[in-house]
């Protein structure tokens, strides 16, 4: 009857650890990052009796039911698809904000962009060839030209700052991914110290809601060891592992010709290339976006300056001299009116000949002309279609950036459906497993009081 007794109370005491269980999972139904448990059961040792037969002189008896293991229900390949995809959306996250951030500096169409200023400049001249001696005329080419200029010095000025402000965040982004690390290294060493007591699961499923955090910073590869203890390294840089931690440093590198930020290996002189996540993401931003954009303005402005330049130094003025550079400037940043032309519309070289120069508009009509005349591309493209072309490449870069981030959304949204599959709770499920559990508990503990009658009535006989 000891044995009785034995096998009740272990069943008792097993069917409550089940029924611990299933509570905790509905405790944590709403908890972001939990993973359902589910208590794993196998029979104990059996224990050998004599019996009657001649043949098989010895047999086996139950001893009852334990606990095998709680396990955490995950899907460790869902769990590395989650991985992967977080560096792309992370990366596409920051590009996606860059792209439209610059598609708001540039405000296309607007009645006070480059696009409308470049027309008003071109028009300007039109109205000086109808009318060369018209002051008033003159005195729009030269309200014009400061327009059209500042527009360009203030989008390459919004441009720059857009760089620095992106080539700020990435230090910050670096912090993030340090204290990231210091938390991960914090969990890997308990998790090594609770793996002999079994009581790891919550600490991996924070482990996993912070690693995926990190990943979505950074291109991060994830290795867990049969201990469930984590390796994580970016390029073969090993930023975690059971017995260290090492971290990260945004330093200024200055080899490009402008302070950039760039990541090493703290304290190191080792760079660690990033190929993914949002630090990426700010890196792509800054050198190929933004850089790229600020490439095309300032070759609108260079061609802007010199072949208008170039046609003016042909002309004429109203005093019959020859014509000077109407820009100054090397650039988007610097082109400007020249200082000689401030006010004095009279300098203006409209005419083609030294005679009749008030009636002479044939100059002005060759800078008019420019507006059509191929510039870039081997002569096959104008000022104003290349500028065009510029906010073409923004609008379809932006809804490019954007497609790809809500792709990347779809999946991970798909992958949380799959993951959820598996280690959410499901309070039909639990509610279901409770009555079952409860059933079987009530019923050791029926089989319990059999056996403690048995038992008195053994020892009242005595």
């Amino acid at each position: 009857m000891s044995g009785g007794l034995e096998i009740a109370r272990r069943a008792l005491q097993t069917n409550a650890y089940v029924l611990d269980t299933i509570g905790n999972n509905i405790a944590n139904v709403n908890t972001p990052g939990y993973s359902r448990q589910r208590v794993n059961l196998t029979p104990t040792d059996n224990r050998t009796i004599s019996v009657n037969n001649k043949n098989n002189p010895f047999a086996a008896i139950g001893t009852g039911v334990s606990v095998h293991d709680v396990e955490r229900m995950r899907n460790e390949f869902f769990d590395a698809q989650m991985r992967n995809v977080l560096g792309e959306y992370g990366s596409w996250l920051q590009q996606s904000v860059t792209y439209s951030t610059v598609e708001s500096i540039f405000n296309e169409p607007s009645d006070f962009g480059i696009s409308a200023n470049l027309e008003a400049f071109w028009d300007s001249w039109s109205a000086v060839q109808l009318d060369p001696e018209d002051s008033g005329a003159r005195a729009s080419v030269i309200s014009a030209t400061e327009q059209v200029s500042d527009s360009i010095r203030t989008v390459r000025s919004s441009l720059s700052s857009l760089k620095r402000n992106i080539n700020e965040s990435v230090p910050f982004k670096v912090e993030e991914v340090n204290t990231l690390i210091s938390r991960l290294s914090d969990i890997n060493e308990q998790i090594v110290k609770a793996e002999s007591s079994g009581s790891t699961t919550s600490l991996k499923d924070e482990r996993t809601r912070l690693t995926n955090e990190l990943v979505q910073l950074i291109d991060a590869d994830y290795y867990e060891d049969t201990r469930g203890v984590a390796t994580i390294a970016v390029n073969g840089v090993i930023l975690l592992s059971e017995s260290e931690a090492s971290y990260l440093e945004a330093k200024l590198d200055t080899e490009s010709g402008e302070s950039k930020y760039a990541v090493y290996l703290k304290g190191t002189l080792r760079e660690v290339e990033i190929a993914g996540g949002e630090i990426f993401g700010l890196m792509q931003s800054r050198d190929a976006v933004v850089d790229g954009f600020i490439d095309k303005l300032d070759q609108l402005a260079v061609e802007l300056v010199n072949s208008v330049n170039e046609v003016h130094r042909r002309g004429f003025d109203l005093q019959g001299n020859p014509g000077t550079n109407l820009f100054e400037g090397t650039g988007a940043d610097s082109i400007k009116l020249s200082d000689l032309f401030a006010r004095n519309g009279s300098l203006i070289a409209a005419s083609s000949t030294t005679s009749n120069v008030e009636g002479n508009g044939e100059n002005a009509l060759a800078i008019s002309n420019l507006r059509d005349m191929g510039i870039f591309d081997s002569g096959t493209t104008s000022i104003n279609s290349y500028f065009q072309n510029i906010i073409s490449d923004i609008g379809v870069d932006t809804l490019a950036s954007q497609n790809y981030l809500q792709t990347n959304k779809d999946i991970i949204s798909q992958l949380d459906n799959q993951i959820a599959e598996v280690s959410g709770v499901s309070i039909d499920e639990e509610m279901a497993d409770m009555v079952r559990f409860q059933h079987a508990y009530q019923a050791s503990a029926k089989y319990l009081s059999v056996i403690q009658e048995i038992l008195d009535v053994i020892v009242n006989m005595v």
